[in-house]
């Protein structure tokens, strides 16, 4: 019985650690936007729209840049990339971005972008900005605040990181070796 529960700690530990190498974490779409902008709308209702294939991949994180000194930060990203912003929306997606959406900037492209920054997991440079703590009075939105703010509809649906699942299968294999543990004393 000592050897069955030798193994079964050992699968467990294996499939624990293999999940736990292999695991992408989420990047950030930082969308630098102007209220009113049709282009910046454009670009919000389009991640709306895909955000259920690529919610497991990515968190969306808007700025608007006349709001507070969210305008700091739009020049220190620019800095960051060594380019200056002249044109929103402006989207940051790990080490690169893209100016504009719609004319010049298609639907593909963003989504190509999003891939291959969520494979390649970049430094996030605004996270690296915001760690400096130079920054007050920043105001930030997810994607659907920002539309609500913007009066667009709403088509996808968020829902909140389901984190039941993960627990429920922990707690299934905590009880399982308990229960081994226990029985094989008992005989």
């Amino acid at each position: 019985m000592k050897r069955v529960l030798k193994s079964l700690l050992l699968v467990v530990s294996m499939f624990l650690f293999i999940g736990s190498v292999s695991a992408k974490s989420k990047i950030n779409v930082y969308l630098f936007r102007l209220e009113g902008c049709g282009h910046c709308a454009a670009e919000m209702t389009y991640l709306d729209k895909i955000y259920n294939d690529y919610k497991d991949k990515i968190n969306i994180v808007t700025y608007e840049v006349q709001s507070g000194n969210n305008a700091q930060l739009v020049l220190d990203v620019g800095a960051a990339v060594e380019y200056d912003i002249d044109g929103y929306p402006f989207t940051l997606i790990g080490d690169q971005y893209m100016v504009g959406f719609g004319e010049g900037v298609s639907e593909s492209q963003l989504k190509q972008l999003i891939d291959t920054q969520y494979d390649a997991q970049p430094d996030d440079i605004v996270e690296g900005l915001l760690d400096e703590n130079v920054y007050s009075n920043l105001k930030k939105t997810d994607l659907f605040e920002a539309m609500e703010a913007e009066g667009l509809k709403i088509t996808s649906k968020k829902s909140k990181q389901n984190n039941i699942l993960p627990i429920i299968v922990f707690s299934s294999i905590i009880v399982g070796i308990g229960a081994l543990v226990y029985y094989s004393r008992k005989k």
